[in-house]
């Protein structure tokens, strides 16, 4: 109890594979220095794979009301693996230039500033993925839709404009800082910026309750496809959605920070490998699509 009490007056909740001392170093060890930062009980099952890869002297930092950063930075000196939206701002606010490797978590460029060296995993739809499904069921599509938020999804946006040249399309994306510019950025998707699909990113400016049911209506009026980011977007009319597979994650993390341990360098942001395909073929036949045998092979097929 006395290790719990001193850990809590510093605002944290650390285990590993033995206790350590609240006020001293981390136990020589597998795994010391090294930190899984989680909140709460989110993720557990994620968290205790990749302390087991890791080593027994990995420690768990629970982020929820953790305070003391340099007591962080201390404890978790040699590599943070932050495990959710919460874990990775707070890992990125850690002082020094730990390296950091995470998992859990969509639109990751937003917590980023480029000054520490990270390596993860999106949960984010490859875009190289999309632009090419969209490429094959609906072929005749030449100039495709975003709204977004350069702060929030600047560097996925990016690399779609990349994926839609690589494959023939042009990827007309308009800025919002707000949800006010948001809608007047699908207004204009409507009334004079002509488009052939629309493609609906996870951002929380563009991709808002308020702006994402109007989006789908235009999209729907005006009949063109839209790429959504789930199950609920395709059941609310969207063409289909790529779902990344979350029961990867802690594998692919440990990978990584397996390899920052053994000498290796950070390696950015990376996709996940493992999709599930939503298509919704009512909305294929209201558009005159047929999409090919093989994709309705490996899709699973979602309806209104």
């Amino acid at each position: 109890m006395k290790h719990v009490a001193a850990a809590c007056l510093f605002g944290l909740a650390l285990v590993s594979g033995r206790p350590a001392r609240a006020g001293g170093p981390v136990e020589a060890g597998g795994g010391e220095g090294v930190c899984v930062l989680s909140s709460g009980d989110d993720y557990r099952q994620i968290s205790d794979e990749v302390r087991r890869s890791l080593g027994p002297r990995t420690l768990r930092v629970d982020v929820h009301g953790a305070s003391d950063l340099a007591r962080i930075a201390r404890q978790c000196g040699r590599l943070m693996v932050a495990l959710g939206r919460d874990a990775l701002r707070l890992a990125t606010s850690v002082p020094g230039s730990t390296p950091v490797v995470f998992a859990m978590v969509s639109s990751p460029g937003a917590l980023l500033d480029g000054k520490r060296p990270v390596s993860g995993v999106s949960l984010d739809a490859d875009p190289v993925r999309v632009m090419a499904l969209l490429r094959r069921v609906a072929p005749a599509v030449r100039r495709l839709g975003v709204v977004y938020n350069p702060r929030l999804t600047g560097d996925l946006v990016s690399a779609a404009a990349a994926a839609a040249r690589a494959q023939g399309m042009e990827l007309v994306a308009l800025p919002a800082s707000s949800i006010g510019d948001a809608i007047k950025a699908f207004h204009r998707f409507e009334r004079e910026i002509p488009i052939d699909a629309l493609w609906l990113v996870p951002d929380a400016t563009a991709t808002a309750q308020e702006t994402v049911r109007y989006a789908l209506e235009m999209a729907d009026w005006k009949r063109i496809a839209v790429v959504g980011l789930s199950r609920w977007y395709v059941t609310q009319g969207a063409l289909f959605a790529l779902a990344p597979h979350t029961s990867g994650q802690g594998e692919l993390a440990s990978r990584l920070a397996l390899d920052i341990l053994r000498g290796g360098s950070p390696q950015g942001v990376r996709f996940a490998g493992d999709y599930t395909l939503l298509f919704n073929t009512r909305a294929a036949r209201r558009l005159g699509l047929k999409a090919p045998r093989d994709v309705l092979d490996q899709a699973e097929e979602v309806s209104p």
